[in-house]
C-alpha cells in the first residue's frame, strides 16, 4: 500500500521492529513483482564504501533512476545520520528532490539515529519520513 499511499520515506525503530518483519515485507513485495534491494551499513566501514561497493552498483542505478516499483531496505542506517555524512543528502537528492514515486525506502535505525537523522532541523531528512512503529 506504500505506493498508492506514497510514502516514499519511511523509518523503522530497530528495537521496536518485531522478528522477521523485514523478511516478511521482503517476501510480501517479490510476491507482487516489486524489486527489492537491501543495504546494510554495517557491513561496510562507511556509507561511501556502502554505495561503492561492487555489489550495491545496481542499488545505487535503481536510486539515481527508479523506473518501476521498487522496495530499498537500509539496515544500519544510523550511520547516515551524522551532518557530515555527505552521501545521506546525495541520497535525500533523490528521494526528496526527483520523481521517486516508484520507490519506498525504509530506514532501520535506532531511536537516537531516528532523532538525529529526521527530527534534527539540521538533518538531511528532517519531516520527510512517515513512521512506521
Amino acid at each position: 500500500m506504500a505506493w498508492e499511499l506514497e510514502l516514499t520515506i519511511c523509518s523503522l525503530i530497530t528495537e521496536h521492529t518485531p522478528e522477521g518483519y523485514l523478511d516478511v515485507c521482503r517476501d510480501r513485495a517479490k510476491s507482487r513483482g516489486i524489486d527489492v534491494f537491501n543495504l546494510n551499513f554495517n557491513e561496510y566501514e562507511s556509507p561511501l564504501a556502502a554505495f561503492a561497493a561492487e555489489e550495491n552498483r545496481e542499488l545505487v542505478a535503481t536510486l539515481e533512476g527508479c523506473r518501476r516499483k521498487t522496495l530499498v531496505i537500509f539496515e544500519g542506517a544510523d550511520a547516515l545520520a551524522p551532518l557530515e555524512c555527505n552521501e545521506t543528502f546525495w541520497l535525500r537528492s533523490f528521494l526528496v528532490n526527483s520523481d521517486a514515486s516508484e520507490l519506498v525506502v525504509i530506514f532501520l535505525v535506532t531511536s537516537e539515529g531516528k532523532v538525529r537523522l529526521f527530527q534534527d532541523t539540521e538533518g538531511a531528512f528532517y519531516r520527510d519520513c512517515v513512521r512506521l512503529n
